[in-house]
């Protein structure tokens, strides 16, 4: 009978030795990949945040685009209308595959990252493409690099670049818009009589009157202006690399287990 009562409690402690060994293993295991994860190369993030420009932040493009409204009878096209339609245009730049390419082929920064790695500048910036990112849900773009300093310059010579391309793509837009309706009144003020001559010659004098382009427009107002990060990113899929290490040292603990039991037998 006591051998009995012996052989039961010899085996509820093989059991419970086992089930400790194997949660210490597994343990162990899942924090040796959380902490693993952490010797990753450190990346930092720039990150800027945008909103929908005031009529201010629009130069004279705000008054030129209103008066060109105000000839053409649109009243549709509000103050509101023209003031999306430049903050549209901006983020479709900033969003733009090829605008970034280009920008990023030009920059001294990814030149001297391709001559240090000795490849060509287009495939360097093709890479550090992929490191841009534009939220839409927060009006955000950011960029994750190794550099912390590398990244708010690129980030910030991107805006300004992209600040550049938008006020070129919208007054060349306007100014073509105004170059046609300019033909457009002073035919009908060369061929109309009467009151109706008077009401064209008014519209294109006013048109002649107008000062040009002022080239003060940003399409933006920036909420935060990027700045160097103060900590790396998180590492990438820590939580995966922890239970990786946790299904390893729970196989290792199974062996030592299976080893252990047989030795006892």
């Amino acid at each position: 009978m006591s051998e009995q009562v012996q052989t039961q409690r010899s085996s509820v402690g093989l059991f419970f030795t086992s089930l400790f060994l194997l949660l210490m293993l597994s343990a162990i295991g899942g924090v040796a990949g959380w902490f693993g994860a952490t010797t990753q190369t450190a990346y930092w993030k720039a990150e800027a945040q945008f909103e929908v420009p005031k009529v201010t932040d629009l130069g004279n493009y705000y008054s030129l685009h209103n008066t060109y409204n105000l000839l053409k009878n649109d009243l549709a096209t509000n103050d509101l209308a023209i003031i999306n339609s430049a903050y549209k245009e901006f983020t479709r730049n900033v969003k733009s595959p090829d605008i970034l390419q280009h920008f990023l082929v030009q920059n001294e920064i990814v030149k001297q990252l391709a001559a240090k790695q000795n490849k060509p500048v287009s495939l360097e910036a093709q890479q550090l493409a992929s490191s841009f990112h534009f939220n839409e849900a927060t009006n955000t773009l950011s960029t994750t690099l190794i550099n912390p300093n590398e990244a708010v310059t690129l980030l910030t010579d991107f805006i300004a670049f992209s600040t550049l391309q938008t006020r070129a793509d919208l007054n060349t837009e306007l100014i073509t818009k105004w170059k046609v309706l300019f033909q457009q009144v002073k035919q009908l003020a060369e061929t109309s009589t009467g009151t109706a001559q008077q009401e064209w010659t008014t519209k294109l004098n006013l048109m002649r009157s107008v000062q040009p382009l002022d080239n003060q427009l940003t399409a933006y107002r920036l909420v935060k202006s990027p700045t160097v990060p103060t900590k790396p990113e998180a590492p990438k899929d820590q939580l995966l690399w922890a239970a990786i290490g946790g299904g390893i040292g729970l196989l290792l603990g199974f062996f030592v287990v299976l080893f252990i039991n047989r030795k006892k037998n």
